[in-house]
């Protein structure tokens, strides 16, 4: 992934979510990366395919993302906002950015 390389050669972070993450590929590229990484997504089967493959993924909305305020050093988002209608856009952005203690990156 594009911005996978980006994240991990421009930045420096301990700590990444990806959102709307389907089955997790970024997630892995990260993790092998050497990064602390998540992905949720709302997808039930991507979240079965990506757990069977062993990516730390969970089930979870971009409107909604379930975990605390200032969670992750970086949150990123591939191919996932441009299906968001609506004011869902503005919530997950507004998301995006509560989870995030420094960097979001995205790709829509």
């Amino acid at each position: 992934g594009g911005l996978v390389s980006r994240l991990l050669s421009k930045y420096h972070f301990e700590t990444v979510l990806d959102v709307g993450c389907s089955n997790g590929y970024s997630v892995e590229l990260l993790t092998n990366g050497g990064k602390k990484a998540q992905g949720v997504d709302v997808s039930e089967v991507a979240v079965s395919v990506a757990q069977s493959l062993g990516r730390n993924v969970q089930y979870g909305s971009a409107t909604n993302i379930p975990h605390p305020a200032n969670s992750f050093d970086a949150v990123m988002s591939t191919d996932c906002f441009e299906h968001l209608i609506g004011d869902d856009v503005y919530k997950a952005t507004d998301e995006v950015i509560r989870v995030s203690r420094r960097i979001v990156g995205m790709r829509i």
